[in-house]
């Protein structure tokens, strides 16, 4: 069990965590504070709120909006980007800080970042000192909670809502005057169901549009679990004389993605290693079968353990010895008290593309925009796991990272696979508006010797730092060139003007670059265009290096 005492200083508060049988440890300094609404707390606002139990909130809300048509593009939008409980952001925070590993400020940079996408005509909200900046520099109208105590933007919300404070007056006169407008959350999770319902409710509106993914896809189907199946189910297949790929193949088979949608999708070996309603005893006895049916069927010597629903590379634990039992039980025990489920898949091999001298991990992201394919593909760049920019690229160009034809062909059938059957079923106008699906290339091992594959790893079912990438490609870059973006870390006295400024000079006359925000001492994002792919790519790398020269960057 988990809780958090708080002290005040003149600084501002100080944050406690408090875990059975452990040490206490500070909470570190993040933009946001650590207090989540219980899931009992939740049910009182459904109740207080809109009298209806918080489990029928979905329903209700399914039939309370609708999703962006055609000639919604010049309408007003509500922007509400922030952490999502959908993901498990706060528990794969506290998973990283109990692990002695530095927590991912997903609501700082979320936030912050969100400000970027916003027009003359639109409505921000947020609450913390890096997205009011945001605000003064891109202009925008805004919507201050002043509440960075709660981890989440929709907690802070709702809570204003059910102490109808002035910013929840503010909020309800805003969106009275734009009945029209497109609420563009960042992932339309449970709470974000719950606030919306509550605005048609109280304005007596007939609906209101959504910029995101129907619950269904952007809750329910955004998880790494649905990739593979169950651990002991799989464990109960005859498989005896098959080869890698034909139990791959069939263990494929008896994942969620492909029972219930159908979707054939290029997968690594994994299994889901379920949370709920087990012991600690069962989920670490299943963490240790995972790790032993990789290694029996496939020949493999490592894995990588991953949240089900953890976004932003948090709580993923790679280089795991799968014939070490122990080494596997240990980090199932770890995992354990933080809830959800978990995958354990083969840590695959990545092939590597160099920018500036920097080996780069072959990742490549493929994306669903405005409820279509988008053209191309992004490669990543990462810092450890965590996701630190993209750069777009095409097939004319896929073979400057070392992808063959026929494997970027086979991950752009794949996006294709999952917008089709995510979209199938779903409400006209709705379904799968927007996200993606993240991929390895390289190489497995094993019994799968030195062939390179492509696979699916991850699902990211909502708004995600490619859109950011897209809307600058979309914005500045002519028909024929490219775009990259890049995550840094500005010095702790970094600013927007000022760092936008030294941009600007760094930049040749024939090239575009934008800031994109600037959290002082932790987050800052860029892009900058190319006329290749890897020029774009050495590009934000060199923009950064320059911040760095001048004292607005960190190394």
């Amino acid at each position: 069990m988990v809780h958090f005492s708080c002290s005040a200083n003149g600084s501002g508060p100080t944050w406690t965590m408090h875990v059975e049988g452990r040490e206490a440890v500070r909470w570190p300094i993040l933009s946001t504070g650590p207090v989540v609404l219980s899931d009992s707390r939740l049910e009182q606002f459904a109740e207080r709120l809109l009298g209806v139990r918080l489990a029928e909130v979905p329903d209700l809300a399914a039939r309370a909006v609708r999703y962006p048509q055609g000639s919604d593009g010049n309408a007003s939008a509500l922007v509400l980007h922030g952490a999502t409980s959908a993901k498990r952001d706060f528990e794969c925070a506290v998973t990283d800080l109990l692990a002695g590993r530095a927590p991912t400020d997903m609501s700082g940079f979320l936030e912050t970042r969100a400000v970027a996408l916003a027009g003359p005509d639109d409505l921000v909200v947020g609450r913390i000192a890096s997205w009011r900046e945001a605000v003064r520099f891109f202009g925008v109208q805004a919507l201050d909670l002043l509440d960075t105590d709660h981890y989440y933007l929709t907690h802070a919300v709702l809570d204003q809502v059910s102490r109808e404070t002035a910013a929840s007056t503010r909020l309800l006169d805003w969106v009275s005057a734009h009945p029209d407008c497109v609420v563009r959350p960042y992932v339309f999770d449970l709470e974000t169901q719950l606030l919306l319902l509550w605005l048609v409710r109280r304005l007596g509106l007939p609906h209101l549009t959504v910029d995101a993914n129907a619950p269904s896809v952007s809750t329910y189907w955004n998880q790494k679990s649905h990739l593979h199946p169950e651990t002991s189910f799989a464990a109960a297949l005859a498989v005896e004389g098959f080869s890698a790929q034909r139990t791959l193949d069939l263990e494929y088979s008896y994942s969620p993605m492909a029972e219930q949608l159908h979707i054939e999708l290029p997968t690594v070996p994994g299994y889901t290693v379920v949370r709920e309603a087990r012991t600690e005893r069962e989920f670490t006895a299943d963490m240790c079968t995972a790790g032993r049916l990789l290694r029996e069927r496939y020949g493999l010597l490592r894995g990588c353990l991953k949240p089900s629903q953890g976004g932003g590379g948090a709580g993923i634990v790679s280089g795991l010895v799968l014939a070490d039992e122990h080494g596997l039980a240990a980090a199932a025990q770890a995992a354990y008290p933080h809830g959800g489920d978990y995958v354990l898949e083969a840590d695959v091999d990545l092939f590597r593309f160099d920018v500036a001298g920097s080996a780069q991990k072959l990742s490549p992201s493929g994306h669903i925009r405005g409820g279509q394919v988008a053209t191309g593909m992004t490669a990543q760049f990462v810092d450890g796991h965590a996701w630190v920019g993209n750069v777009y690229f095409d097939s004319a160009t896929a073979a400057q990272f070392g992808i063959a034809p026929e494997l970027y062909d086979l991950m752009r059938s794949a996006i294709g696979e999952l917008h089709r059957g995510l979209s199938a079923g779903q409400p006209a106008g709705s379904g799968f508006v927007t996200g993606g699906v993240d991929f390895v290339v390289g190489r497995l091992g094993g019994r799968f010797g030195d062939r390179p594959v492509a696979a699916a790893v991850d699902l990211n079912l909502s708004h995600h730092g490619g859109e950011y990438l897209r809307a600058f490609l979309e914005e500045s870059v002519p028909a024929g060139r490219y775009a990259a973006t890049r995550v840094f870390r500005p010095s702790a006295d970094a600013n927007l003007a000022d760092t936008a400024s030294e941009l600007s000079r760094s930049i040749p006359e024939r090239e575009r670059t934008r800031l994109i925000g600037v959290i002082p001492d932790d987050w800052g994002m860029l892009a900058a265009t190319g006329d290749t792919p890897l020029d774009a790519a050495r590009r934000v790398f060199m923009l950064v290096e320059r911040l760095q020269s001048t004292g607005l960057a960190l190394v």
